[in-house]
Order: C-alpha cells, then sequence, then structure tokens
C-alpha cells in the first residue's frame, strides 16, 4: 500500500512540472525551440550520448540568446523569474564553451543538468499563481 502512495504521489510531481513547462512553451513561443533541444539533449546525455548537446550547443546556446525580457510574456516579468532566465542564458554559452573546448562528458553533464534545473525552476515560477 505504502508503494502505491508513493508512485501515485511521484506521478502527481510528474504531471504538474510538465503542466508547468507546458504552459511556458505554450504563452512564450521563444522559448520552444530552446525546450525542445534542451530536453532531447538532456534525456540523451542521462542515457550516456553526449552527441545531441555537442551537435547543438551552439544552436542552444543560440536560442537562449533569443530569450530576452521584451519577448517574455509580461505575466512572467518577476525578479527572481527574470534572474532564472538571466542565468538560463549564461549556462546556455557555459555550455558552448564547455563542448567547444572538449571537456569531459561529466563536465558538460554537470551544466546540462543545471541548465535544465534552472529551466524547470523558471518554468514554475512562471505558472505560480500570483
Amino acid at each position: 500500500m505504502k508503494i502505491i502512495k508513493t508512485l501515485f504521489a511521484f506521478a502527481a510531481i510528474f504531471s504538474m512540472n510538465s503542466g508547468s513547462a507546458r504552459a511556458i512553451i505554450e504563452t512564450w513561443p521563444e522559448i520552444k525551440n530552446y525546450h525542445d533541444l534542451m530536453t532531447k539533449s538532456y534525456k540523451s546525455a542521462k542515457k550516456g550520448d553526449f552527441n545531441p548537446i555537442k551537435n547543438y550547443a551552439t544552436t542552444l546556446s543560440k536560442d537562449a540568446e533569443k530569450l530576452c525580457i521584451e519577448n517574455m510574456p509580461q505575466n512572467f516579468r518577476q525578479p527572481k523569474t527574470i534572474e532564472a532566465l538571466v542565468k538560463l542564458k549564461r549556462e546556455s554559452k557555459n555550455m558552448h564553451e564547455l563542448v567547444e573546448n572538449k571537456a569531459t562528458n561529466n563536465e558538460i553533464f554537470e551544466t546540462l543538468k543545471s541548465i535544465h534545473l534552472t529551466f524547470k525552476k523558471m518554468s514554475d515560477l512562471c505558472c505560480q499563481k500570483k
């Protein structure tokens, strides 16, 4: 019984997290390409395949640069969300530099995990009830 409750709790948390990412993508079109590429790269890296992030680090960095306060939906423009956006852009640029400088897969994965967490934090902040 305890295991079933735990599984339901994980399912609820997962659905809430996917909902917040979906909501930010639907209301902020410029972030869609970034999110798709970041998610694909992260999932592959978790499985040990670093080719996607190595192949698309430049694109990820360029997509991050396109994300700006001016094209961010007005209701997302809160200090903590903007701070997360700035961090996301900085980490994406750092990822590009790591790949260009032939960093180890471990260094790349640690940065990719950080990018993933920053995006999740930004999504959660955007979707909080005000």
